[in-house]
């Protein structure tokens, strides 16, 4: 009867174990596959995060004076960049089986997350940041900062963010209609030419460009005497239209930009972050549930050491006091 007790037991031991291995086996199919996909998100997320900062993040700063977005930038690029390389751990680790590794990756992976969550955080609050104190710093910079002193850094990546952004948003100083702040500025005073003839009242990057590139008409925009930008009457221009020149704000079109362009970079770093976090949430399932089965694989493997050696006692083994009697 002990006999026939302890076989049932190890045919039992090994349909578990049978189940356990395939149960493994797949979760680490599942975590190599996904960590291959890691691998690719990752580096796409990187080269277009550094395409984003070069074309269309790198100038914010120095026309809407705040980090926030560089700072975002950098972590979710510094995540992309450690995600890439725990990828290979994970898929390592999985393909390995090695308990100790996947609490490795496991531990790792909750770090990244988190960054990658403060990435999408500092966005989000980038978003709300946008207020009419903005708009006065922004008014500021063109006053004191645009265009002067370009042996100075800051003066110089001011300058030059704010000729990009006149330039990619199609907009013309802060606030709508407001190119008088430019004839307030520093760089008005230093432009050459006499008033009410050839000295420009606004920036080339104020001026309108035809799709091949081409300004519509420089002088016009620049120099136009019986309407925008040297005639103003209160909030109201007088004279006749100026096609050459943008009347949009650069407030109001980063505004725009951010909040209402659902295509912008502003949505796609979101999606980006949310995305990505939601992967690793998925990633971490499976490096856990591979542990446990494994870390059961292995208490199997013991038993049946154990009944191997003690084929007539099965049935005793499992109470608490056994090793302790058969010992003494």
């Amino acid at each position: 009867m002990g006999k026939h007790s302890g076989y049932l037991m190890r045919e039992n031991i090994m349909i578990s174990e049978r189940h356990h291995k395939s149960s493994s086996a797949c979760l680490r199919y599942i975590l190599i596959i996904t960590n291959c996909l890691f691998l690719v998100i990752s580096a796409a997320t990187v080269s277009v995060v550094i395409y984003l900062c070069i074309d269309q993040i790198s100038f914010i700063k120095g026309v809407l004076g705040t980090d926030l977005v560089i700072a975002a930038s950098g972590i979710i690029m510094a995540s992309g960049c450690l995600l890439f390389i725990w990828s290979i751990l994970g898929i390592v680790a999985a393909a390995l089986e090695n308990t100790v590794l996947l609490i490795l990756y496991f531990t790792i992976m909750i770090v990244l997350f988190l960054s990658f969550l403060s990435g999408v955080v500092c966005l989000a609050i980038y978003k709300t940041w946008l207020t009419d104190q903005v708009r006065f710093y922004m008014e500021d910079n063109i006053r004191n900062t645009y265009g002067i002193n370009l042996s100075n850094k800051w003066n110089k990546q001011v300058t030059e963010s704010w000729d990009k952004a006149q330039s990619k948003w199609k907009c013309c100083s802060a606030g709508d209609i407001s190119w008088a702040i430019y004839q307030q500025s520093e760089w008005y005073k230093i432009q050459p030419g006499v008033r009410g003839k050839d000295k420009p009242y606004v920036p080339s990057s104020c001026c309108v460009r035809e799709e091949n590139g081409q300004f519509k008409d420089i002088q016009e925009c620049q120099t136009k005497q019986d309407g925008p930008p040297a005639i103003e009457l209160g909030n109201q221009y007088a004279g006749n239209v100026n096609t050459a020149l943008y009347y949009r704000g650069c407030y109001e079109a980063a505004k725009d930009y951010i909040q209402n362009n659902q295509l912008s970079w502003y949505t796609i770093m979101i999606g980006i972050g949310i995305g990505l976090a939601i992967l690793m949430n998925f990633g971490m399932f499976l490096a856990i549930a591979l542990f446990c089965i494994l870390r059961g694989d292995k208490e199997s493997n013991q038993s049946n050491i154990m009944l191997s050696r003690y084929p007539n006692n099965s049935k005793n083994m499992l109470e608490p006091d056994y090793y302790m009697y058969s010992a003494a």
